[in-house]
């Protein structure tokens, strides 16, 4: 079946209504300088994939391949493939030597003005134009509310386009109603910017980020983090991180500083704010910045709540920062702790993991040949200047039946988490020699 105008028309449904009841005119954003009117994403038919573009969001079958751009990927069995960002239709047939499937859909950035021949629609409840088809099977859907345009080539489902609708990050920048914080929301302030967030989210420092792990920072979906991360241990990763809900709020420096060639955008409660010139395709999480303060959002699986706290953010100037939980220990490296014998069996499954063993006592008339001093040096060499967020034992002890100089580290514990990892370093308490590190 081909994909005509006509049969697109059939794909238009009514509109629901808005999801926040109004938003404020100072609610300006780039990129998206039209009402939208609908803030709610469809889903589309069971077993379906969501493709985003800037604010937009399609859905497709979830056998079609996504953001194609290789012979090797055009050629697929697949039947169809998406194409986001900059390709036009000539571009993908050059890419796929005309041999990608029949039903190819692309996103771009809206481009030109509309056309006195474009007819105008709505889908779901949002302003589209459609260009006239130059032949039966190629549709070109402008809009502008997203500043996208989308063109659809043969025989595409029409549930692809009955499916518009905001992406996540359409979702919280979009223009619109603005989104009012619940009852049970509170406010941080960091550095002069105040926001508001839900009641139930911890408020931690910044030392339980993952600043520059695969994380993206959030440990939780749904928390505040507050301040620098001082601690650059890298935590547990949980899988999927990008749809982890949360705001990170933290100095904007050295990588994290403002870029050169940022625009102004001002959240509807006041705050002006600094964002990538291209920032609608940054994320999530979304970067921000206010000043001399870095903003991470992350948008999570309800990003009308992200609209929330970002509609909120306002200038406090002179009001103290919230603090944030669990804040690790600073200062200098701690200097090699005094030796002691190991008095009872201690467990090294926290750093060795599962089945780690035990370090025993060493007997009584045990007497090492060499002093503890050198293999502290030794331990530094391997693991790096000792750090304030962790303590050490450096002990004599029995491993695996062996005099051993165990040099253990052990994380600062917090409300929040700990703070550091478990280290381990053994060596042959007679000769010096090393045995294990971990």
């Amino acid at each position: 079946m081909s994909l005509g105008v006509a049969c697109v028309a059939g794909a238009f449904a009514a509109a629901p209504s808005a999801f926040f009841p109004a938003r404020g005119a100072g609610a300006v954003v780039p990129a998206a300088p039209h009402g939208l009117p609908t803030l709610t994403s469809h889903r589309g038919p069971p077993g379906w994939q969501p493709v985003d573009w800037g604010l937009a969001r399609l859905w497709v079958p979830g056998g079609w391949s996504i953001d194609s751009s290789s012979e090797q990927e055009c050629s697929t069995t697949a039947g169809g493939v998406v194409f986001v960002g900059s390709e036009t239709e000539s571009d993908v047939a050059r890419m796929c030597r005309l041999r990608f499937p029949p039903a190819v859909v692309t996103m771009r950035d809206l481009a030109g003005r509309a056309g006195a021949r474009e007819g105008r629609r709505k889908i779901n409840g949002i302003a589209v134009l459609v260009a006239p088809a130059p032949r039966a099977r190629l549709v070109t859907v402008r809009i502008p509310a997203f500043g996208v345009e989308i063109t659809l080539t043969g025989p595409v489902p029409a549930a692809v386009l009955a499916s518009l609708g905001p992406s996540p990050i359409g979702i919280v920048f979009g223009a619109g109603p603005v989104a009012r914080p619940g009852a049970h929301w509170k406010s941080v302030t960091y550095g002069g910017l105040t926001a508001r967030v839900p009641g139930s989210w911890p408020v931690v420092n910044g030392d339980h980020a993952d600043e520059g792990g695969e994380c993206g920072g959030f440990q939780l979906d749904g928390e505040v983090l507050l301040g620098p991360d001082s601690t650059p241990i890298a935590v547990y990763c949980p899988s999927q991180p990008d749809n982890y809900a949360g705001l990170w709020l933290k100095p904007a420096k050295g990588f994290y500083g403002v870029p050169g060639d940022a625009v102004t955008l001002r959240a509807p409660a006041g705050a002006s704010l600094r964002a990538y010139p291209d920032y609608l395709d940054f994320g999530p999480p979304v970067s921000l910045w206010y000043g001399r303060v870095s903003i991470r959002l992350g948008l999570g699986a309800a990003p009308q709540v992200a609209r929330a706290i970002f509609d909120s953010l306002r200038a406090t100037p002179g009001r103290a920062d919230t603090r944030g939980a669990g804040a690790c220990p600073t200062g200098p490296a701690p200097a090699m702790p005094e030796p002691r014998r190991l008095a009872s069996p201690l467990s090294l499954v926290p750093a060795l993991g599962p089945g780690g063993g035990y370090l025993q006592p060493a007997q009584p008339a045990s007497s090492p040949k060499i002093s503890a001093a050198p293999i502290w040096r030794e331990f530094e060499k391997a693991f790096g200047p000792p750090r304030p967020y962790e303590r050490y034992e450096v002990l004599l002890a029995e491993y695996q039946g062996e005099l051993v100089w165990a040099v253990y580290g052990i994380p600062f514990h917090t409300v929040a988490g700990d703070c550091g990892e478990y280290y381990l370093y053994l060596s042959d308490a007679d000769t010096g020699a090393g045995i294990l590190n971990a």
